[in-house]
C-alpha cells in the first residue's frame, strides 16, 4: 500500500494463495479477480494459471485452476484481461508455438464442461488421468478427484486413458448444456485392463452331485490366447481367467462321462466375474429320479410306459439342482430358472417361458404330483426369508393353475434358508456367487 508517497510493508497473502513453490505474475482484472501463476498448486502441467477472489471478510478464497485451454502440460503465465474479462492475453511455452515463450490471445466462447474420469467397475474417480482433445490436440490431466474443468468452444471428442485401463472416447458439444445451465457435467468411465474371471461348478447330470477332477479347457474363438488347463476341485469348482474382449468355447471332460462344450463364454462388459454351471452326462443312459430302492418314485411317460429311456427324456429340458447337504429326500430336484424382483414374490415376465416348460410336462403327464419349492440365501431374517419363499412358491402355483394345471397336483413349499447348498450360513463371509447358488426355485416329483 502506498501512503504519502511511500510504500508500506508488503503483506503476504497467506497459505491459501502461496505455496512452497513459485507464485508469479499477479494480475487484478477489471472485475476485481486476482489472477496469478503457480507451480505449487495442483495443476495440469508445470506453471498454471489460477484465479481467486477476496471475500467480504478480507480473506482470500481457495484458488481455482483455469483449466484448459488456458493451462496445458507446459508453463502458462502472465494473463491480462480485456473487455470485462471476455478476452485477453497470456504467455505459454506449450507445443505448437513459434519458439520458447509465446504470447496467446483468447476470447471466451462455448460452455464450461466438468468431466469426471471414473473406474467403470466401482465408480471411483481416477486421479491424474489424461484426456486428449482431438479438436486442438491438447493433452489434459484430471485433478486428484478425477475431474477436469474446461471450456468447450465447439464440438470435439475427448479420449481418456490411464495406465491399466482401456481408453474411452466421449463426444461433447456446447449445445448439450441444458437451457438455463452454464456448465455441462459429464463422465468418462474407463474399464480396467485386467483379466476377467470365470468361476463355475461341474455336476453329475444324473445325481446332481458335484464332480471332482473334471478337466476344464477354454479354446479361443479368435486370435485371443487360449486359457491354461485347470481341474475342478473336490467341490466341483473351477476358476479360469478370460482375456478382455475375447470369446471362448469351454470344454469339460471326465473319464466315464460324455464331454460337454459350452459355446460363447465372452469377457465383455463391466462385470469382472462370470459364473457357469456345467452338467456331465454319465455314459450309462439310466437317469433315475430317485433312489433305486424306491421304484414308486420313477414317473413314466403315459405314452411310453415301461420304456427306460422315457425316464431320461421326461426331464431332458430341465437341469438338476445342486442338492443341499441338509436335504434328506432321495428324489431328484430340478431347477426352475425363475426370477423375482428384490423382496417381491411376483414372477418377472422373463421367467414365463420356464414356467411354461413345467406346465407342458404336467399336461403331458397327468399322473404326476410335484412339490414346487422356493429357497433364499442366509442374508436377512430367517423368518422373513421363509415367509418370502413361501409367497414365491404360492405365486408359481397360482400361475400354473391359471394355465390349466389342477392345483391339487402342485404342493408349494417355502424353505427360506433352511436348505442351503453350501456353507454360507449366518455370519459366514461369502462372495455373491455363493449366495446366488442358494437363491433358487425347484420342483421334484413326490408321487404319481
Amino acid at each position: 500500500m502506498r501512503i504519502n508517497g511511500a510504500w508500506g510493508r508488503p503483506i503476504n497473502l497467506g497459505p491459501v494463495i502461496n505455496t512452497p513453490g513459485d507464485e508469479l505474475y499477479p494480475y487484478v482484472s477489471p472485475a476485481g479477480d486476482l489472477y496469478f501463476s503457480s507451480n505449487g498448486l495442483l495443476g495440469l502441467g508445470m506453471m498454471d494459471l489460477f484465479v481467486t477472489r477476496e471475500s467480504k471478510d478480507g480473506t482470500w478464497q481457495r484458488p481455482e485452476n483455469l483449466g484448459a485451454p488456458f493451462n496445458s502440460a507446459a508453463d502458462d503465465f502472465g494473463i491480462a484481461m480485456m473487455d470485462a474479462s471476455e478476452s485477453g492475453y497470456f504467455t505459454s511455452n506449450r507445443q505448437g508455438g513459434a519458439g520458447g515463450d509465446d504470447i496467446y490471445f483468447f476470447r471466451r466462447s462455448g460452455r464450461i464442461a466438468a468431466i469426471d474420469v471414473l473406474d467403470l467397475t466401482n465408480g471411483m474417480p481416477i486421479p491424474h488421468a489424461e484426456l486428449l482433445d482431438t479438436q486442438n490436440g491438447d493433452t489434459l490431466q484430471t485433478n486428484s478427484s478425477g475431474r477436469i474443468v474446461l471450456r468447450v468452444p465447439s464440438c470435439t471428442t475427448l479420449t481418456g486413458w490411464q495406465e491399466g485401463f482401456f481408453p474411452k472416447s466421449l463426444d461433447i458439444c456446447p449445445d448439450d448444456v441444458p437451457n438455463g445451465a452454464d456448465t455441462l457435467f459429464l463422465a468418462i468411465a474407463l474399464q480396467p485392463d485386467i483379466p476377467q474371471t470365470l468361476k463355475g461348478v461341474v455336476f453329475d447330470r444324473t445325481s446332481g452331485r458335484p464332480l471332482e477332477s473334471v478337466k476344464i479347457k477354454l479354446e479361443s474363438e479368435g486370435t485371443c490366447a487360449s486359457s491354461d488347463l485347470v481341474y475342478a476341485n473336490e467341490q466341483g469348482r473351477f476358476t479360469l481367467e478370460l482375456q478382455n474382449e475375447c470369446c471362448y468355447n469351454i470344454t469339460a471332460t471326465l473319464e466315464g462321462y460324455e464331454h460337454v462344450t459350452q459355446q460363447s463364454v465372452c469377457a465383455t462388459g463391466p462385470n469382472r466375474e462370470q459364473y457357469i454351471n456345467l452338467f456331465l452326462q454319465p455314459r450309462s443312459k439310466a437317469m433315475p429320479v430317485s433312489s433305486p430302492a424306491d421304484s414308486t418314485n420313477y414317473p413314466e411317460s403315459p405314452d411310453n410306459r415301461g420304456n427306460e429311456q422315457s425316464r431320461t427324456d421326461l426331464f431332458e429340458d430341465f437341469e438338476p439342482s445342486r442338492p443341499s447337504s441338509r436335504d434328506t429326500s432321495t428324489v431328484m430336484a430340478y431347477k426352475l430358472n425363475v426370477y423375482y424382483d428384490v423382496g417381491r414374490s411376483s414372477v418377472q415376465p422373463g421367467s414365463v417361458s420356464e414356467l411354461l416348460k413345467l406346465r407342458d410336462l404336467l399336461l403331458k403327464n397327468p399322473s404326476l404330483v410335484v412339490e414346487i419349492s422356493s429357497h433364499t440365501d442366509s442374508n436377512g431374517n430367517a423368518v422373513a426369508n421363509e415367509e418370502l419363499s413361501q409367497r414365491r412358491a404360492n405365486a408359481i402355483v397360482r400361475y400354473l393353475t391359471s394355465e390349466g394345471i389342477d392345483q391339487a397336483r402342485m404342493i408349494p413349499v417355502g424353505y427360506g434358508e433352511a436348505l442351503l447348498t453350501n456353507d454360507c450360513t449366518d455370519g459366514v463371509d461369502c462372495p455373491e456367487w455363493m449366495h446366488q447358488e442358494n437363491r433358487r426355485t425347484e420342483f421334484r416329483i413326490i408321487r404319481q
